[in-house]
């Protein structure tokens, strides 16, 4: 059996994260010392982890020579979600090979657009780090 796993999510930002209990999609209120509130809230993909891991699983296609020759491994890609929600500035920073790692960026390029992430208030750019596992079993 042919596996494709998203391991894990991983975000890298100055933001504050997210409790378990809160949705993606709502904005978590920090407090200043003057009791004025700073909105802030990372980039996510719409429908949250949950419709990204099921896009991931639908749309990435296990390369045929990797299946041929039983390649396996992680590719990690990083890449920005802008103050639009559109994807730029992708990435590989741990790649497989140049057949993995190019079909991981025509998968990340086939995304829609993401909710863009907030700071203070003001849509900010975001950068995003997705760790991918190749595994044939």
């Amino acid at each position: 059996m042919i596996q494709f796993i998203v391991f894990s999510l991983t975000f890298t930002s100055i933001f504050a994260q997210l409790p378990d209990q809160l949705p993606a999609s709502q904005a978590v209120v920090i407090t200043t010392e003057n009791d004025r509130p700073l909105l802030s809230r990372p980039a996510f993909y719409p429908g949250g982890n949950k419709a990204l891991l099921q896009f991931v699983t639908e749309t990435m296609e296990y390369p045929e020579i990797g299946q041929e020759y039983g390649m396996e491994g992680t590719i990690v890609v990083r890449f920005t979600v802008n103050k639009v929600g559109e994807i730029n500035n992708i990435v590989i920073e741990e790649g497989l090979n140049k057949v993995f790692d190019e079909a991981v960026i025509d998968m990340i390029k086939q995304m829609p657009a993401w909710i863009p992430a907030m700071e203070k208030g003001i849509l900010a750019n975001y950068e995003y780090r997705l760790p991918l596992r190749f595994s044939l079993h």
